[in-house]
């Protein structure tokens, strides 16, 4: 949970912003996540501005690496245990919703994840012969 108390501005000056940066990578893989703002101690208890929210992400769903792929991962989504077909040798990375590295390897015709936790995982194949693809994987 983040917190913060911004000073009081005097009734009618509206010219004190603050940008606030969070990082939300703890809320990774939860599907229901409230974002509330809270105004309170002031003069005017009826209005609360804000300019604008953004949320990013390292690694994107609709992003177009993840979208176009050669080489076919099944079944998807699966119990942890993958096949690929028509991949090219050469490494993995394996990677959470955070963005952080989970697994890296050798790639195989089989990869078996079975030993992670449930949820969205972004794989990384890298070839021997300096080509890259990103998938986007489920395990349930």
């Amino acid at each position: 949970m983040f917190a913060e108390t911004l000073p009081e501005v005097g009734p009618g000056t509206g010219s004190e912003f603050k940008t606030v940066k969070l990082d939300a990578s703890g809320f990774a893989g939860l599907s229901d996540v409230h974002i509330a703002f809270r105004h309170h101690e002031s003069f005017d208890q009826h209005e609360i501005h804000i300019n604008g929210i953004s949320l990013e992400s390292k690694y994107p769903l609709n992003s177009p690496e993840i979208i176009s792929r050669n080489t076919l991962i099944f079944p998807n989504p699966s119990n942890g245990v993958f096949h690929l077909s028509d991949f090219e040798k050469g490494t993995y990375n394996l990677r959470n919703v955070s963005g952080k590295l989970v697994g890296r390897g050798s790639t195989e015709a089989l990869l078996d994840f079975s030993k992670l936790s449930t949820g969205v995982y972004f794989l990384e194949l890298n070839g021997n012969d300096g080509s890259n693809q990103h998938h986007k994987i489920i395990l349930n």
